[in-house]
């Protein structure tokens, strides 16, 4: 076997499936609504072409390095000039250097051609966001029924029965609309389309017929909302958000998504709802119905530290419940050897706190 022409052969295929896998994760939604509506191109989710993405580009580079090796004297070549010197900056290599720094460079800074570039990804997420549908909250599809009826003030119950009446193996409150969903070929978006019309404990209302109160579970797609849509939709007034914020640091402006407030200041979306709870609440709240964003890295401990957690009576509860726990552990530590997911820990935890 010629080493040299299968390493050319494997560039030369590695490039071609980095590129479809490129296009495709350029115009996959985003994870949250391809999780909730079971989100398949060419049988593949969007987690399995990232994967495949990463394992291909590892071997793309691997043979890319073998490439140079083999081809070291037409490249040491490239940089010689008419009189047979070596001189790195070619002006081969300068162009190529320069165009390579102008898209990192203008990448950074979000200028055309590359905001544009990603503006159009941007277009095709929020179109599969009209589409599909938005999932109530993140990883919504990891809780189990008694945690989304009760975030979603759905009736368990007659949820039970809805599901019971249309075909779904639902053996109780526990189940986990993930695997409700793949026991049945339906997408949790399905499931969740079963059981909406369960009576819904009524909100309290402002005159205006919109929620009176900004809730502790931030709406799905967070950081595209205006501050105003967010304002609007609970009955809030936004020139006194905007005090608020203002006295907290945050220059903000109605017609500005919290993206675009909170990232030119070093925060986060999250960040930002967090003060705005703090506004109307006057106060954060303990732990909250909401977990934290990326729960599975987060250790038990760090967990406990954020929300002013006793951390040796959550591992009491914990263990109490079956799960054997400890304080440095990641949450997806502790899960996964005990056949649970980092959610159905948070959940407990939450259970914890609320005896």
């Amino acid at each position: 076997m010629n080493i040299r022409k299968i390493t050319s052969m494997t560039m030369l295929l590695t490039l071609v499936v980095l590129t479809i896998n490129s296009i495709v994760l350029y115009v996959v939604p985003e994870g949250r609504i391809a999780n909730w509506a079971d989100w398949y191109f060419l049988g593949l989710t969007k987690g399995d072409w990232g994967a495949q993405h990463t394992t291909i580009g590892f071997l793309f580079v691997f043979a890319g390095i073998l490439h140079v090796y083999y081809n070291w004297k037409p490249i040491v070549a490239y940089m010689k000039n008419k009189a047979k010197e070596i001189k790195v900056f070619t002006g081969s290599f300068n162009v190529a250097l320069a165009l390579t720094v102008f898209f990192i460079v203008g990448t950074y800074y979000n200028v055309p051609p590359m905001s544009t570039i990603m503006e159009i990804s941007e277009h095709f997420k929020d179109s599969a966001a009209k589409k599909y549908g938005d999932p109530p909250y993140g990883h919504a599809e990891s809780s189990s029924l008694k945690m989304f009826t009760k975030r979603e003030n759905l009736d368990l119950t007659k949820s039970l029965e809805l599901l019971k009446a249309a075909g779904i193996p639902v053996s109780g409150e526990k189940d986990i609309l993930r695997d409700l969903a793949d026991k049945t070929n339906k997408s949790p978006q399905q499931i969740y389309e079963i059981i909406k019309s369960a009576a819904i404990i009524p909100q309290k209302t402002s005159d205006s017929g919109v929620p009176s109160a900004l809730p502790e579970n931030p709406p799905s797609g967070l950081g595209k909302k205006t501050l105003d849509e967010i304002c609007t939709e609970y009955g809030l007034d936004a020139n006194k958000i905007i005090k608020g914020l203002e006295g907290r640091g945050i220059k903000a402006e109605a017609g500005a998504k919290l993206k675009e407030i909170a990232e030119p200041q070093g925060v986060t979306s999250m960040q930002i709802y967090e003060m705005m709870l703090e506004i109307v609440s006057g106060a954060p709240s303990a732990l909250p119905e909401v977990p934290p964003s990326g729960l599975g890295k987060k250790t038990l401990d760090e967990i406990c530290t954020e929300y002013g957690l006793d951390t040796d009576k959550i591992i009491k509860g914990l263990e109490g419940r079956g799960i054997k726990a400890e304080a440095g552990a990641k949450l997806k530590e502790i899960a996964e050897p005990q056949g649970v997911t980092p959610m159905q820990i948070y959940e407990m935890m939450l259970e914890i706190v609320s005896e």
